[in-house]
């Protein structure tokens, strides 16, 4: 600033307030304004729509290469266990029921002993009538033979269990009927098998020791044994023993011709008891 002019005091008042002018125009910045001095009004800063995340500070311990991290080593993993679960039942196959045994198989269990005798129908209305039937005791059957104490003995080697018999004749207004006019029907019941097989043994060899005639049987049962024999009053007897299981089934008959009427009886009892072949 040139300061020549001071030397006049009257331009020095005068340049004096100019130099104050001027030095306070031309050494203030905006900054140094006093209270008079408009404030400048900022512009609004516009407000972000999302918030930009911190950009983390970078550690100062960090090195320029991270050491690796050693990696774990590995657990073995516990299977887990599974869960119990309702095992589904499986569908079972009803169990079939056993068929019956069919009607022709010769083995089939008979009925009773009472009620496997032959009845009335089984003789086609020959004009027979039920004379008697019952039931007798291994001792009432060893009391028919000479040697009773001998065939009781038999009897209980053979497990007898029972005797049932049942008798036909003809009635009176059958008289000139068609013979034989009397017909007995027994059933005895042993132990075993293999013991009414003895006892039928023993009365096929007892009638022909005592003159009977051995003839063709009936194919009925597991065996059977057929004989003639005249009485010693001369009538013609038949005999048809038939063995089945441990039955033996005896049928006899008295009169003229008594051959055909025990073997047509015979089969037509097995046959009603579904005991054919």
């Amino acid at each position: 600033m040139d300061v020549s002019c001071l030397r006049h005091p009257v331009r020095w008042q005068v340049s004096l307030i100019a130099a104050a002018v001027f030095l306070i125009a031309g050494c203030s910045g905006p900054d140094q304004f006093g209270n008079g001095a408009p404030t400048p009004i900022p512009s609004p800063t516009p407000i972000p729509t999302e918030v930009p995340s911190p950009t983390p500070e970078p550690d100062p311990t960090a090195t320029s290469e991270p050491s690796p991290t050693p990696s774990p080593e590995p657990q073995p993993s516990a299977t887990p266990e599974p869960e119990p679960q309702d095992t589904p039942t499986p569908d079972v196959e009803p169990t079939p029921e056993p068929e019956p045994t069919p009607a022709s198989t010769p083995t089939a269990q008979p009925p009773g002993a009472m009620d496997s005798l032959p009845v009335l129908e089984d003789f086609d209305n020959a004009g027979f009538i039920l004379a008697d039937q019952g039931e007798r005791s291994a001792e009432q059957l060893a009391q028919a033979y000479i040697e009773t104490a001998a065939h009781l003995q038999r009897l209980e080697d053979w497990g007898f269990q029972q005797h049932v018999y049942r008798e036909f004749t003809r009635s009176a207004g059958e008289s000139d009927a068609e013979p034989p006019g009397y017909v007995l029907a027994t059933i005895n019941v042993y132990g075993s098998p293999e013991q009414a097989a003895l006892a039928l043994q023993w009365l096929e060899r007892l009638q022909l020791n005592q003159g009977a005639t051995a003839v063709d049987p009936p194919e009925l049962g597991e065996e059977a044994v057929a004989v003639t024999v005249r009485t010693s009053q001369g009538e013609d007897t038949a005999s048809v023993y038939i063995r089945s299981g441990n039955r033996t089934y005896i049928y006899y008959a008295q009169g003229d011709n008594p051959l055909p009427m025990v073997l047509e009886l015979s089969q037509r009892v097995f046959e009603r008891l579904q005991l054919t072949g």
